[in-house]
């Protein structure tokens, strides 16, 4: 199915980015965008519209590769390049998982930001999580999918049928079960014989 972004038709005070959309090139040392980051770059958009106020960033992903500051940095110099204030935004590159990810959040949130709705923005598949976790807090939080299908119904049973890209995916996974199994059954015969 076709995606499309979401509309949104107010404006918020800050946007949290939940983060696993890139990492750094090892051998450019710029950042390096996977699937997921186009929570990243719809945050960006939506603060360069004007649509929010202040970002911030949660989620150690893109500090794995190298040392927390010097990954801060190129993102830091990434963000700057893209039009964004460096006093709009606050990066936690610490929490490892969605609970943290909110847990942190909640701990850094500006006091003055939080009295207004607050956009999360993530995958769709992700904010049923985002959202549950938001409960334990007096937050108001907004869900923001960055990959709404613009058709919600099923036009060709085609549709249905896993892409190449998935079967892929799922062959190399086998291979790798099965080549571990081996290996270790013929350790395993290595020893007893």
């Amino acid at each position: 199915m076709d995606k499309q972004q979401m509309s949104l038709t107010s404006s918020y005070q800050s946007a949290v980015i939940f983060g696993g959309g890139m990492g750094l090139s090892s051998i450019s040392g710029q950042i390096n965008f996977n699937e997921s980051g186009d929570r990243i770059l719809e945050g960006i958009r939506l603060y360069r519209m004007g649509k929010v106020k202040r970002l911030y960033f949660s989620g150690e992903s893109i500090f794995i590769q190298k040392p927390v500051p010097q990954a801060q940095f190129i993102f830091e110099n990434y963000l700057i390049q893209m039009g964004v204030d460096m006093c709009d935004v606050l990066i936690d590159p610490y929490a490892r998982n969605t609970a943290e990810n909110i847990q942190r959040f909640d701990e850094l949130l500006r006091p003055e930001d939080r009295t207004k709705p607050i956009l999360a923005i993530s995958s769709g598949w992700h904010l049923p999580r985002i959202m549950k976790g938001f409960q334990a807090y007096e937050l108001k939080v907004v869900p923001y999918a960055v990959d709404m299908p613009s058709a919600l119904q099923i036009k060709n049973w085609r549709n249905l049928l896993p892409s190449w890209n998935t079967i892929q995916s799922w062959q190399q996974l086998i291979k790798e079960m099965v080549g571990f199994t081996v290996i270790k059954l013929q350790i395993k015969a290595g020893r007893t014989s």
